[in-house]
């Protein structure tokens, strides 16, 4: 029993000088260098600070991607404001000739105005919101209406030291479209309309000769029909080959009676070239256009 009680007095006096050894040399460790206490961290503590470095890095990332697709959505706004503000204001300007740049100017910063509202853009991120946008670079000068339109939009936080960015967007429209025919000179590149089997150049596809108007006879009474040059109607080798209908189809410039509307013959294909190419390829002006 005696031995016992030795045995664990030892034990307990050789930890505890182990314990005060350890102490003294990590005191004086520290006293020679103060930097290695980063060594005898917890692993808790480490994970702390990384987590207090990494989380507001993320936070500002995820910040600056939400905040980059409302900038989109505003500028998506703004363009198709303007886009429609200058075609409204071009339309305006060819239908009353009114050529007055001030007036034209002021309609179509109206016209962006009204689309930007019914956009339902976000302005609460520009820079003034509504009033932060700038029409002033607008004119109306020459043949077009162009509409610009500037403003500011404020970042969340400083981002590469600014704290803003300037955006502008251009809306251009001319103010007619087509061509006066009694300014084009026969040397002009003017567009015209012609067909494979056809001798004459037309100005437009609406022309009475460039469209079809198919008619139902009987083909006992074909014979006796004439097309509007009075010319008789023949069998179209396409599609009167051993077919026998008591109806065919026959048009009022065509030379061909037909048994069936698939054919090809009563399909009109019409070709587009420069006025000049047509008067090369011999080609004449028709009547019903010129």
């Amino acid at each position: 029993m005696g031995s016992y009680k030795t045995v664990t007095v030892n034990i307990y006096t050789e930890r505890k000088s182990s314990l005060i050894t350890k102490k003294s040399s990590l005191k004086n460790e520290l006293e020679d260098n103060p930097h290695a206490v980063l060594s005898y961290m917890s692993p808790k503590g480490t994970l702390t600070l990384e987590a207090s470095l990494i989380v507001p890095i993320l936070a500002m990332i995820l910040v600056m991607v939400l905040f980059g697709f409302r900038m989109l959505q505003v500028q998506t706004c703004v363009e198709t404001a303007i886009n429609h503000a200058a075609k409204e204001t071009a339309v305006y300007a060819a239908e009353t000739g009114d050529d007055d740049e001030t007036k034209l100017k002021l309609l179509g910063i109206a016209m962006a105005t009204k689309w930007l509202n019914k956009t339902q853009c976000p302005t609460e991120y520009i820079k003034g919101k509504a009033l932060g946008i700038s029409y002033l670079n607008t004119n109306a000068k020459g043949d077009y209406i162009t509409i610009i339109a500037s403003y500011k939009m404020s970042f969340p936080f400083e981002f590469f030291y600014k704290k803003t960015s300037k955006i502008t967007q251009t809306a251009i429209s001319r103010k007619w479209t087509g061509y006066d025919k009694s300014n084009m000179g026969e040397g002009d590149d003017e567009i015209v309309y012609v067909t494979k089997s056809g001798t004459a150049y037309h100005s437009s596809t609406s022309c009475h000769y460039l469209s079809l108007s198919i008619q139902t006879v009987l083909v006992s009474s074909v014979s006796g029909c004439r097309n509007i040059s009075g010319a008789k109607y023949y069998a179209c080798p396409l599609c009167c080959k051993n077919n026998i209908t008591q109806s065919v189809y026959i048009t009022d410039y065509g030379t061909n009676y037909h048994t069936s509307l698939t054919c090809s013959g009563l399909k009109r294909t019409i070709y587009t070239m420069s006025l000049m190419a047509a008067k090369e390829k011999g080609y004449h002006a028709c009547s019903k256009c010129y």
